[in-house]
């Protein structure tokens, strides 16, 4: 960031004191233009048709003078004949080289000068002339874009007719380059907040490619038939990616090709793309790294690779392939990603060569957990001295539909990140807008200038956007951050893809608190748009309150004792409330599919990361388990009720219970064929089978495959304490793990799923659940996985438990895949299977 000046901005009635970057010529002085007077424009805006950019920053720049003021600047095409004194947008050809920002200060750099009377906004590169211009209607104008959409635009209260600024000369760059964000772009109001509030509008920037490219490198389609041993040894085999495009494995790393191909693909890949300073060979999300000999001695220790742990190995290759491109490109560096499997510090590698640059992940969402920030800083600090180059890679949005609220954990991460001279910033950001709001705007200053105030920034947002409700919604906005960092029970700090983890973001009781904080925010409302501001927050509170209430009962529903009558009745009652807190669920939800407001807009963001409906009809599977628990009870102590209760339930029930009520009696009265091989796990001899896709059959049941996201680590093994019978199904010490089975199923057709299910030890850590999935006819994945459905245990379950799940199958099936899963376990705990089902239920 270059030096800093604080001038005050004369609008006429509001007086404005912003901290302003300027050239490192000096503080210049501040010099005063008229926009407009009298009602009529003073200036005009000059900007080339040809410059897309421009033209689009010259509109918003006439159509918010226009919102501020009520006069209209007019607007003209470079090169036309202007009397009086004109507003710069872009080069021009009134513009000189001095009006630019200099050229060895960074690409998004922007200029604001006054020259001659005139405003010249510019900068390098068509992004960086937007930069500059909205730059100056948030400085100058007082302007802001809090949220997406019109309702987070605050534009001040002004004398109509008069503008009058004091602009001072100044060159600004970022303190972070690049600032990407992914996932903040489900609608045009998304995008264009992306431009105002100036994140990176390009991946042809310094310090941008990192990632996975290595598939790309050594594609099959063109090695694996005449150099397999470029590809990883996996159990002893060579293992050949199915596709090019298949992206989850790392060649054999040890190669000398390998490392000669890399570099000289390289090498051709600068060639093509000029403005990259780097070349990615990042190790992401990775399942199949190499097992050879040679491979394995770059190792820490020879039992490193069953641990995952390759950091050793991947830096290994990463310092070769550095020091082969400085040979070719020695201006251009290989980037990568500090993450998962080469998070951890290298043993055996004290340096990177000083032409690699990292970024390295971090998630300080999970600060609250006790150590962790220490433990993410100390890793940081060691990497730092390791590497000349780092920016940072984290995640603060997840997808969570409930709130994931943490403003103070986000500005202590960047200001210790600039500290140490942190390049850049990558953040998933997928977040539910109306629960984040103020910490993402803050975010975007942050990036800009590291050394702002957090709380000045909070309290910004919440004086202007909601005015005389400010301090109500800053308790609700503070309660949403307490209750985040406080830790919840029964949550981790991950929840990608997980609703069940994502439950546990607030209690019931928490929901409540900030639901009451919400109306009295509500009731204090008075100026305009400011009512509006707050439904936008509440709906945006209230998609995930479904999610925390539906898991709470769900729980409930599997758990309370039946002990007589009474609780029988009691967990009926439980049952009917919570069928109306599911249909109350599905019809907001179709609600907000067809809102184009943000809490829409954030529901195709989350539907969208979803890969479909986002799944709250699994957490609803307590639903199955509470009324197959109640009539069962019943059908035992009281058979006469079963008819009278199961219609009752069926009057409000949704399509899922109706067709469970349908599924259980007809299994209870036909007892008909289970669809699945081995669904006890009685049968434990060898399995023959040819294994499926990443499948495997080597180790599994006969009738069934595994799979896991660990080989080395993961254990599947045959129990004796079962359910029912001799054996059951064990998952111990899994990331993500399962066993699976396909069954061929009709086309619109309806299938009962059921198995039991049991933790080893009771209430430890980890995911159980029973999972279905589907794929066409040929055997390809369907891609909207909407009609998905699972079914899980719940956390504080004891013993074996029933899960159930009724599903009809898309039209677009052939295939269902039936999963014993489990995820997040703890070493050594097991996750138990026994009992499991497919009946096919026919229609009425």
């Amino acid at each position: 960031m270059l030096e800093k000046c604080l001038p005050v901005i004369n609008m006429k009635t509001t007086l404005f004191c912003l901290a302003l970057l300027i050239s490192a010529a000096g503080l210049a002085c501040a010099e005063t233009l008229t926009l407009a007077t009298n009602g009529a424009p003073a200036m005009t805006i000059i900007r080339s048709a040809d410059d897309a950019a421009a033209v689009a920053a010259a509109d918003k720049l006439q159509a918010h003078v226009l919102k501020l003021i009520g006069v209209e600047l007019p607007i003209a095409d470079d090169g036309s004949t202007v009397e009086g004194p004109k507003v710069y947008v872009g080069e021009c050809a009134g513009t000189v080289e001095g009006d630019l920002p200099p050229a060895d200060v960074g690409p998004e750099s922007y200029a604001v000068r006054v020259r001659d009377g005139n405003l010249i906004l510019t900068g390098r590169k068509p992004y960086a002339v937007e930069f500059a211009v909205y730059s100056f209607m948030e400085d100058e104008l007082g302007i802001r874009w809090f949220v997406p959409g019109p309702l987070g635009e605050y534009i001040p209260e002004h004398e109509k007719g008069e503008l009058v600024v004091e602009v001072a000369d100044r060159v600004v760059t970022p303190d972070f380059a690049p600032r990407v964000w992914s996932g903040n772009h489900f609608g045009d109001s998304w995008k264009q907040w992306n431009r105002y509030n100036k994140l990176s509008l390009s991946n042809d920037l310094p310090w941008r490619q990192f990632q996975n490219n290595m598939h790309r490198v050594i594609a099959p389609s063109k090695y694996a038939e005449e150099h397999p041993e470029y590809f990883p040894l996996i159990n002893g085999e060579r293992w050949i990616p199915p596709s090019d495009t298949e992206r989850y494995w790392r060649p054999c790393e040890s190669n000398p090709d390998v490392i000669r191909i890399t570099a000289e693909y390289a090498h051709e890949w600068f060639k093509q793309n000029p403005d990259a300073n780097g070349f990615s060979v990042g190790m992401d999300d990775i399942s199949r790294l190499c097992q050879c000999e040679n491979c394995i001695a770059l190792d820490a220790a020879p039992e490193a690779y069953k641990r995952r742990e390759y950091s050793d190995r991947h830096y290994w290759f990463v310092n070769s392939l550095a020091r082969e491109l400085a040979k070719t490109d020695p201006d251009k560096y290989v980037g990568t990603l500090i993450y998962n499997i080469a998070r951890k510090p290298p043993t055996t590698i004290d340096t990177l060569e000083p032409n690699v640059f990292g970024f390295i992940t971090q998630n300080e969402a999970g600060w609250w957990r006790e150590g962790l920030q220490e433990e993410d800083e100390a890793i940081t600090r060691e990497w730092r001295r390791r590497c000349q180059h780092l920016c940072r890679y984290t995640y603060w949005g997840l997808g969570w539909a409930t709130p994931r609220y943490f403003p103070h954990y986000m500005a202590e991460a960047l200001k210790f990140d600039h500290a140490l001279d942190f390049h850049g910033e990558y953040v998933e950001v997928y977040t539910n807008w109306p629960n984040t709001g103020p910490m993402i705007w803050a975010a975007s200053k942050l990036f800009w200038d590291a050394d702002l105030d957090i709380d000045a920034l909070l309290g910004e947002f919440m004086e202007k956007m909601f005015a005389e409700a400010a301090p109500e919604m800053a308790a609700y906005y503070d309660w949403l951050e307490q209750t985040w960092v406080g830790g919840n029970p029964g949550r981790t700090n991950w929840g990608h893809r997980r609703l069940p983890v994502q439950a546990y973001s607030m209690t019931v009781e928490q929901l409540d608190e900030a639901e009451r904080l919400l109306a009295v925010a509500a009731a204090k409302a008075q100026a305009p748009g400011v009512s509006e501001r707050i439904t936008m927050v509440e709906r945006g509170l209230r998609t995930g309150a479904y999610v925390i209430r539906t898991n709470a009962m769900s729980e409930q529903l599997a758990s309370d004792p039946i002990n007589d009558m009474a609780g029988a009745q009691a967990l009926i009652d439980k049952v009917l409330v919570m069928q109306e807190l599911v249909a109350d669920r599905r019809e907001y939800y179709a609600e907000l599919r067809e809102s184009d407001d943000l809490p829409g807009e954030t529901m195709t963001g989350l539907e969208w990361y979803f890969k479909g409906e986002v799944p709250v009809v699994a957490l609803e599977g307590g639903l199955a388990v509470g009324i197959s628990r109640a009539l069962g009870w019943l059908q035992i102590n009281a058979p006469e009720m079963v008819g009278e209760v199961s219609a009752g339930l069926r009057e409000s029930a949704p399509a899922e219970v109706v067709g469970l009520l349908d599924g259980l009696t007809y299994v209870a009265e036909n007892d008909p064929p289970n669809m699945l091989a081995n669904p006890s796990f009685e049968e434990m001899g060898e399995n023959q089978a040819e294994a499926e896709a990443d499948w495997s059959t080597k180790g599994a049941p006969p009738g069934w495959s595994v799979w896991t996201n660990n080989v080395e680590a993961t254990e599947f093994e045959a129990v004796a304490e079962a359910s029912d019978g001799a054996t059951a199904a064990s998952i111990v010490s899994a990331g993500s793990a399962c066993y699976l089975q396909t069954v061929e199923v009709e086309p619109g057709a309806r299938y009962l799923c059921e198995l039991s299910a049991m933790r080893v030890p009771q209430k430890s850590k980890g995911e159980v659940r029973v999972s279905i999935r589907w794929r066409t006819p040929d055997g390809a994945w369907l891609k909207d996985r909407s009609s998905e459905r699972s079914a899980m245990l719940a956390p504080d379950a004891e013993g074996w438990q029933p899960l159930f799940v009724f599903v009809t199958a898309p039209e677009e099936a052939g295939r269902m895949v039936f999963m014993c899963s489990t995820a997040g376990q703890a070493e050594g705990v097991s996750a138990r299977f026994d009992d499991c089902a497919v009946y096919h239920i026919p229609e009425g």
